[in-house]
């Protein structure tokens, strides 16, 4: 058809699908503003979101006493199988602020923020599309609840995220040597705060090692310097604890595999959930191979380094939906670029094919988003979970001594940390569970003494194992324990847990 003979659209076409560009960004940012309400009106809660955030509190409550974080297991302590500097960033923020999980919170909720921002630069940078770029930060924030309603929780994923996004974002936007430094640094920071950041990093840096050898070898030695450096140093510190928590104790967790999740990672965990943005992202990938083997082979292995780093550690028992956050990034970036590419071809056509195809564009993206809503209202603790909660503080506050609550330890007493000190349950039954002999002995040990001689003036138990709660019960007397009801005060996500025991000493 010759140009001048070409089917102009109609006025009514042209506002559908200007009303659909216009909605689908709306959307997108309308769901970066609800994450952030939800944060902002949940941040301030002082009992569990999640039933490890006060492990993670009394971290960073070690920190700040000057207490080392890897030492041998007891009852009095056990570190998380993570690297410490996520608690070393928070302890700097509680040092202003208070040892609460608020201070935590708010490094979790700035990096998922700084995560936001990596993801919109990335797609800007291979796009120069703002708009489409918005949709890719958009949709990775809808992605909230499907990713554990964890953004914001006192974890070490947002900031280990955000981290290793934005070594990737300076890899891509610049060559300088400057900039590849940088790039290091913050990889190397990403895995010193999680393990899994290695799995992201480490296709990046193959790539690299095959197509530019001299960048490549600046950004391994700054990896190697600082996160390998670090890893001996700590090691070394630590008489070998660091090694035994993050490395070798996480190594026998691969005896919890869920075989089923072989595939039902792929099928329930990605496609059923994305399927619109896995279809835009397999568009824009195969977009931006077709015009450069070089950029679409760093987007390709980074977008592989990403799922595979949530698959592997969601193969096991204890792997929640918060091991897919890595995956929904790289979906996410890929699902902005598709949009672009598919704009960009459709400007073959003619003006109203052109039209169309936005028009088609435009309502996938509002029916992805669509598909990821979710209720805010029960992301948001309740004034009876607070009072129920207050409740249970006052009770414990009426008890002078030393509290046993393993399984919310440094969270739901705030205002009696220092009498609530003690190892996290997770980190009790993951010693138990898969630690060495020598590591299983020494908590079996600790934990019978400690009950035999009372050392706790109340313990405050979750669930019990019958033969647990049989030699608790030769030592101390079960009380009621009334919450207020049976809704109140669970974990918003993660694992569902409450307060159902408690005991105080025998008198004779």
């Amino acid at each position: 058809m010759d140009h001048g003979q070409e089917e102009t659209p109609s006025k009514a076409l042209n506002r559908l699908a200007h009303l659909l560009k216009s909605g689908a960004l709306f959307i997108a940012i309308g769901y970066i503003g609800l994450y952030l309400s939800v944060a902002l009106l949940r941040v301030t809660y002082p009992f569990d979101l999640e039933w490890l955030e006060g492990g993670s509190v009394e971290h960073v409550r070690r920190l700040l006493t000057g207490q080392p974080l890897y030492v041998a297991p007891s009852l009095e302590f056990i570190p998380h199988n993570y690297p410490p500097l996520y608690y070393y960033v928070s302890a700097a923020v509680a040092q202003a602020l208070g040892v609460t999980p608020t201070s935590l919170r708010l490094v979790s909720i700035v990096s998922s923020l700084a995560s936001f921002v990596a993801i919109y630069l990335l797609v800007k940078r291979e796009t120069g599309n703002r708009y489409a770029a918005g949709l890719a930060a958009g949709l990775f924030a809808a992605t909230f609840r499907i990713s554990g309603a964890w953004f914001d929780v006192a974890r070490v994923d947002s900031l280990f995220l955000a981290l290793t996004l934005g070594g990737v974002y300076l890899i891509r936007a610049h060559t300088k040597h400057s900039m590849l430094v940088c790039a290091g640094l913050l990889f190397s920071l990403a895995m010193l705060t999680k393990q899994t950041a290695l799995i992201m990093a480490g296709p990046v840096l193959l790539y690299l090692a095959i197509t530019d050898v001299r960048r490549a070898l600046l950004l391994i030695g700054v990896v190697g310097l600082v996160a390998g450096g670090g890893t001996l140093v700590l090691d070394y510190l630590s008489d070998g604890w660091y090694k035994y928590y993050v490395f070798e104790l996480p190594a026998q967790f691969g005896a919890r595999l869920v075989r089923p999740r072989l595939v039902l990672f792929w099928t329930d965990d990605i496609l059923s959930r994305l399927t619109i943005a896995c279809g835009l992202a397999a568009i824009g990938l195969a977009g931006i191979l077709s015009k450069s083997k070089g950029r679409g082979g760093f987007y390709l292995v980074v977008t592989a380094g990403m799922l595979v780093a949530a698959w592997l550690p969601r193969l096991q028992s204890a792997g929640y939906d918060n091991t897919l956050m890595p995956a929904f990034a790289g979906i996410s970036i890929l699902f902005g670029i598709g949009v672009h590419e598919l704009m960009e071809y459709a400007q073959r056509w003619s003006p109203k094919d052109r039209v169309v195809a936005g028009i088609g564009v435009y309502s996938f993206c509002i029916l992805q988003f669509a598909g990821l809503l979710y209720n805010p209202i029960t992301q948001i603790p309740t004034r009876r979970d607070r009072n129920a909660g207050r409740a249970l503080v006052a009770k414990l506050a009426q008890i002078p001594g030393r509290i046993f609550m393993p399984y919310h330890s440094g969270c739901y007493v705030p205002e009696l940390l220092e009498r609530c000190r003690s190892a996290h349950q997770m980190s009790i039954s993951d010693i138990s569970n898969f630690g060495s002999e020598d590591a299983r002995t020494l908590l079996a040990d600790d934990y019978g003494n400690a009950i035999a001689e009372k050392r706790f003036d109340v313990i405050v138990l979750d669930y019990g194992d019958p033969r647990l709660l049989a030699e608790i019960e030769k030592h101390y007397v079960r009380e009621e324990l009334d919450l207020g009801g049976a809704d109140v005060l669970w974990p918003l996500t993660g694992f569902r847990t409450r307060p159902q025991l408690m005991f105080v000493p025998r008198t004779f």
